[in-house]
């Protein structure tokens, strides 16, 4: 299955790191885990409207059931300093990219949605050398 999310991945700069002192990789991936945290944040919170009986509203997504919402989840490699941020469900990715959807009884189109999208560009456009910059700061000034 897809996976639809985004990856946080320093490899550049991750290959430097791994042969570097422990503080400044463990501050990287401080670094890394913060900005997953905001991704999450944002997404759920700004992208997602609380559902009900009143129709849907446009380029957002219904939080009726919460499963959507739900199934994001975010994980940090700490070894290889990579952040992914998503969703491995079919819901979710239809509901992103947009497609047909057949089921027994009829056939229709979702428009796409690209919340993930949306979220990614609001709150890691420019933030995310600063966040990790910073905790790399921090990380240089404890040891």
């Amino acid at each position: 299955m897809t996976q639809v999310g985004v990856r946080l991945d320093t490899k550049e700069l991750s290959d430097l790191i791994l042969a570097s002192k422990g503080n400044i990789k463990k501050a990287i991936g401080h670094g890394i885990r913060k900005l997953l945290a905001t991704v999450e944040k944002h997404h759920k919170t700004v992208e997602f409207v609380r559902g009900g009986k009143q129709p849907p509203v446009p380029d957002k997504l219904t939080n009726r059931s919460r499963v959507l919402s739900r199934s994001y989840t975010r994980r940090l490699d700490q070894s290889k300093l990579i952040g992914d941020y998503g969703s491995g469900t079919e819901y979710a990715r239809i509901h992103e990219f947009g497609g047909t959807i057949r089921t027994k009884y009829t056939t229709f189109e979702m428009p796409k949605r690209p919340t993930l999208q949306r979220t990614v560009d609001a709150v890691l456009g420019e933030g995310v050398i600063r966040v990790i910059g910073d905790e790399v700061e921090k990380g240089l000034d404890s040891a």
